[in-house]
């Protein structure tokens, strides 16, 4: 019985980390217990797509928020699951719980995310404790922790053993449409991403 925490869930339509749910649901739901979390952004009333269980939360999953949604999020898993999957640090505050309970937990922090602070000035160092916290917390907690980057593997070698490398998105993206895209220019670079600071656009540009 798998749970999955930390995204808006299913249907995917929002971004990288629905991505991965929509595939690993795509994946795995036929021979697994799956259960998604979704968070208020989601449609009401769906239950199921496929055999995957739904359960909506009514509140954001990204924000503030997020804390409280993955909170409630694990304390309902911890109920029926015997692994979790969270993506992301949102649910830092089930820590304690989660320590006592001895389920399995697969990790994927979705980057290093001291370096994403969102605040401002007056509270980027409550948030950089905060997610340092969390993170950690996770790091030593987790049995794996999922990297979709082999560029974080130098910032957690202390975790080297839990440490597994799945890449996704992008791969519809072949080598054939690429050589057919009638681009004016002879060589060129792409870059995917969405706009806005912590993705470093300028420094890419």
């Amino acid at each position: 019985r798998v749970a999955i925490i930390g995204t808006n869930g299913l249907p995917a339509n929002y971004g990288g980390f629905e991505t991965l749910v929509a595939n690993i649901h795509e994946t795995i739901a036929e021979n697994h217990d799956l259960t998604v979390y979704c968070s208020k952004k989601t449609q009401k009333g769906i239950k199921k797509i496929g055999k995957t269980r739904l359960i909506r939360i009514p509140l954001s999953a990204n924000g503030w928020q997020s804390f409280f949604y993955d909170f409630l999020s694990i304390v309902h898993a911890l109920s029926y699951a015997d692994v979790l999957i969270i993506l992301g640090l949102g649910g830092g505050l089930a820590l304690p719980v989660l320590r006592l309970s001895g389920k399995k937990i697969i990790y994927n922090p979705g980057g290093i995310e001291v370096d994403k602070i969102r605040g401002s000035k007056l509270t980027s160092s409550i948030e950089t404790r905060l997610k340092r916290a969390f993170d950690n917390g996770f790091f030593k907690l987790s049995h794996n922790i999922v990297l979709d980057n082999e560029a974080f593997f130098d910032y957690l070698v202390t975790y080297s053993e839990k440490l597994r490398l799945i890449e996704y998105g992008g791969e519809d993206l072949n080598q054939e449409g690429i050589e057919s895209w009638n681009s004016p220019f002879q060589e060129y670079d792409i870059s995917v991403s969405r706009a806005q600071k912590d993705m470093n656009i300028h420094i890419v540009l």
